[in-house]
C-alpha cells in the first residue's frame, strides 16, 4: 500500500508541475507579445513624428518661399508701374494651390525717430510687410505663416513739371509777370538783375522834388560806391525793360546818374501762369500718402515747420487773407488764396529743404510765400525771408516809417512792384528847397559834406535801404514751383517706374 500510495502522490506532483510550467510559457509568451506591441506602438508612432517634424518643416519652407515671392512683387510692381497701388494699400497672390501671400505697403520707416537726424527721411520710405501662406495638404485646415519685412527708401531722379515761364524768372532778383506801372521811391536796394514789363517813370518821382536834387542824389549814390561807402544804389543791375514804356529822363537817371546798365526788350504778360489754388492735399511722388496742408487763418504768431510725418513738405495754406504778426517763424511754404500782409517784427521765413535729385547735392526747395493777391508790407514791420516770393498781384511796402525792413535773399516774382515813400523823406517842397540850397551853401567849407544823401541823413532821411532784394545765400538750391494736384517727384523719363533703394530686410517666422 505505501508504495502504490508514493506512485500516486508522485504523479499527482508532476501533473502539477506540467500545468505550472505550460502557464508560466503562457506568461511569457504573452510578455513577449506586449513588448512586441509596445516596440512596433513606439517605432509607428516615432515614425509619425517624424513624418509630421518632416512635413512641419516643409510646410514653413513653403510659406517662407511664398512670402519671398510676394516680396518680389511688391519690389517689382514699386519699380515697374507708375500705379502700384501706392503707400499704406494691399494686395495677395497665388504661387500655387497650397502656396499664397499677402503684401502691405506702409509709409514710414519704425525705426526712424521721429525727433532724429533722420526724421526727414521717414515720408520716402516705404515697409513693406510680405506674409507667406503654405496649407497642408493632408490637412487644409493647417496653415502655417511666414514673414518678410523690407524696408526701401525713394530714389527721387525727376521733379515735376514747372510753368514754361519759371525758368526764366529765376534769371532775375525781380521779375514782373505783368505791364502795370510801377512805383519806386526812395530807398530800397535790388542787387542783381531786374525785369520790369511795366513803366518805371515813378521811380524817384515823390523826393528829392527838384530834377537837379534828384539827379544829383542819385548821382552822388553812385559816387559813393568810389568813396570808401557800401553801394546802396536802388539797383545794380542790368535792368531788362521795354523802353517804349519809360520816358528817356528816366532812362537817364537810372542809366547815367547810377550807372545802372539798361537793356531794351519788349515783352508781353506771362501766360501760363496760374495759383495753385486752395490746396488741400498734396503728394511727394506717384502712389505715395497723400498728405493735409496745415490750414492758417487771422493772425501767425508763431514758430512753424515742416511735420516729416503729417506735412513733409511744409505746406501752409490760408484760404483766403493771412496776416504774418509779431515773431512769426515759418519754415516751409506759405500759400494763400488771398493777400498776405507782413505785419510785425522778428519776422522770417524760407522754404523747408526737400531732398536732392538722384546723382546732385542741391536740395529742392518750393517758393517761401506765395499770394493769390497783393503782398503787403506793414508800417515798422521788420522780416527777413529767403527763397521765392511770388504774388499774382502788387508786391506793396506800404507808406511809412523808415525802419520797416524787409529783406529778401532770394527772388520777387510779381505782377507789380511799388515801395512807398517814407514818412522821414515827406518833408514837402519847401523844406526840401532849403535842405538842397543849404546842401549847396556848404559845398567847398572846410568840413562840408560832399554827398547828398549823406548830408539830407543828417537831417533824418536815412540813404540806407531797409526794403531790399539781394541773391539767395548759402549753398545752391534747386527752385521748385508747386503745381496742385501734381506730385512733387515723378517717374524719370525712360524709367518705367520709380526708382528705389533697399534699405534692411528681415525674415520674422
Amino acid at each position: 500500500m505505501p508504495i502504490f500510495g508514493d506512485l500516486k502522490l508522485r504523479k499527482t506532483r508532476a501533473r502539477r508541475l506540467r500545468r505550472r510550467r505550460g502557464g508560466f510559457a503562457i506568461i511569457l509568451v504573452l510578455g513577449m507579445i506586449a513588448m512586441t506591441l509596445a516596440v512596433s506602438y513606439a517605432l509607428v508612432r516615432g515614425q509619425a513624428a517624424t513624418a509630421r517634424g518632416s512635413s512641419n518643416h516643409e510646410l514653413r519652407s513653403e510659406a517662407r518661399q511664398a512670402a519671398l515671392t510676394g516680396l518680389s512683387a511688391a519690389l517689382r510692381r514699386m519699380n515697374q508701374s507708375n500705379n502700384w497701388g501706392g503707400a499704406d494699400s494691399t494686395f495677395t497672390g497665388t504661387v500655387n494651390s497650397g502656396q499664397t501671400f499677402a503684401v502691405q505697403y506702409i509709409t514710414g520707416d519704425a525705426k526712424i525717430d521721429a525727433d532724429g537726424p533722420d526724421a526727414a527721411k521717414w515720408p520716402y520710405r516705404t515697409t513693406i510687410t510680405s506674409t507667406g501662406y503654405a496649407v497642408d495638404p493632408a490637412a487644409s485646415a493647417v496653415t502655417t505663416t511666414y514673414r518678410v519685412e523690407a524696408v526701401v527708401e525713394l530714389v527721387p531722379r525727376r521733379l515735376a513739371d514747372n510753368p514754361s515761364a519759371w525758368a526764366t524768372m529765376q534769371n532775375y532778383q525781380l521779375y514782373q509777370t505783368n505791364t502795370d506801372d510801377n512805383s519806386l521811391q526812395l530807398p530800397f536796394r535790388i542787387n542783381g538783375p531786374a525785369r520790369f514789363l511795366g513803366s518805371l517813370n515813378n521811380f524817384c518821382s515823390s523826393y528829392p522834388p527838384s530834377s537837379s536834387g534828384r539827379t544829383r542824389y542819385l548821382s552822388d549814390l553812385q559816387a559813393m560806391r568810389y568813396a570808401g561807402y557800401p553801394d546802396y544804389r536802388p539797383f545794380t543791375g542790368p535792368i531788362t525793360y521795354s523802353q517804349s514804356t519809360t520816358t528817356g529822363s528816366t532812362r537817364n537817371l537810372i542809366t547815367d546818374n547810377l550807372g545802372v546798365t539798361m537793356t531794351n526788350a519788349s515783352g508781353s504778360a506771362t501766360s501760363n501762369w496760374n495759383h495753385p489754388g486752395n490746396i488741400t492735399s498734396y503728394q511727394l511722388f506717384p502712389g505715395g500718402k497723400s498728405y493735409a496742408p496745415a490750414t492758417l487763418t487771422g493772425t501767425v504768431a508763431a514758430t512753424l515747420r515742416a511735420d516729416p510725418r503729417t506735412n513733409p513738405a511744409g505746406l501752409f495754406v490760408a484760404n483766403g487773407d493771412v496776416t504774418l504778426g509779431n515773431g512769426a517763424s515759418i519754415v516751409g511754404t506759405v500759400i494763400a488764396t488771398g493777400k498776405v500782409r507782413f505785419n510785425g517784427t522778428n519776422l522770417s521765413i524760407q522754404p523747408f529743404s526737400l531732398p536732392a535729385l538722384d546723382g546732385t547735392t542741391s536740395a529742392v526747395q518750393l517758393p517761401a510765400v506765395v499770394a493769390g493777391n497783393d503782398i503787403l508790407v506793414g508800417d515798422e514791420s521788420s522780416a527777413a525771408v529767403q527763397g521765392n516770393v511770388v504774388t499774382f498781384a502788387k508786391f506793396s511796402v506800404t507808406s511809412g516809417d523808415q525802419a520797416t525792413q524787409w529783406g529778401l535773399n532770394g527772388r520777387l516774382i510779381c505782377r507789380q512792384f511799388e515801395v512807398q515813400s517814407r514818412s522821414q523823406f515827406n518833408i514837402g517842397s519847401l523844406w526840401w528847397s532849403f535842405v538842397w540850397s543849404w546842401f549847396n551853401d556848404q559845398l567847398g567849407t572846410h568840413d562840408d559834406i560832399d554827398h547828398y544823401p549823406v548830408y539830407c541823413a543828417a537831417w533824418g532821411m536815412n540813404y540806407v535801404p531797409k526794403i531790399t532784394i539781394n541773391p539767395p545765400t548759402g549753398a545752391a538750391v534747386v527752385a521748385q514751383w508747386f503745381t496742385a494736384g501734381s506730385p512733387l517727384y515723378k517717374v524719370d523719363t525712360g524709367d518705367v517706374g520709380l526708382r528705389w533703394s533697399l534699405i534692411r530686410m528681415k525674415e520674422q517666422p
